[in-house]
């Protein structure tokens, strides 16, 4: 698998709280995006824990470039 960078934003549809993030690890995709790989960010994991997945809403916003480009 190749790296594909990307931005993603989550947002809880109970609360409204939203997240920008980008994935630019070795073998990323955006295809593991919300099935594999939900966040690296310890505030939204605590918050998965009582707002599964299925209570946000995601979107990928940019793929592909450098890690620069998605930083």
């Amino acid at each position: 698998m190749s790296q594909t960078p990307y931005v993603y934003r989550i947002k809880n549809i109970i609360t409204g709280h939203f997240y920008y993030g980008c994935k630019y690890a070795k073998n990323c995709s955006p295809d593991t995006f919300w099935k594999e790989y939900f966040t690296s960010s310890k505030t939204i994991a605590e918050m998965l824990i009582e707002y599964p997945p299925k209570l946000w809403d995601t979107k990928i916003i940019k793929i592909g470039g450098t890690p620069s480009d998605v930083l």
